[in-house]
């Protein structure tokens, strides 16, 4: 019975924290995208040209040059 619970605390604390690591990635993920689309609209509105390249797929990190 106490191994039980202990297996049970086990996977609650597992899944807790996959699902506090996806959380932060998507969170992370989606204010790159602003960060992005903000850059991109103020080079643009500039008439900048500029070079973005996504260097993270998941996170959508990125290295953002204007010209």
């Amino acid at each position: 019975m106490k191994q039980n619970k202990n297996i049970l605390a086990i996977v609650i604390v597992v899944t807790v924290l996959a699902v506090t690591a996806s959380l932060l990635i998507a969170i992370q993920s989606f204010f790159n995208l602003k960060e992005i689309d903000h850059l991109v609209n103020q080079a643009e509105d500039n008439h900048l040209e500029y070079e973005l390249i996504i260097t993270n797929d998941l996170t959508n990190d990125y290295d953002f040059k204007a010209k």
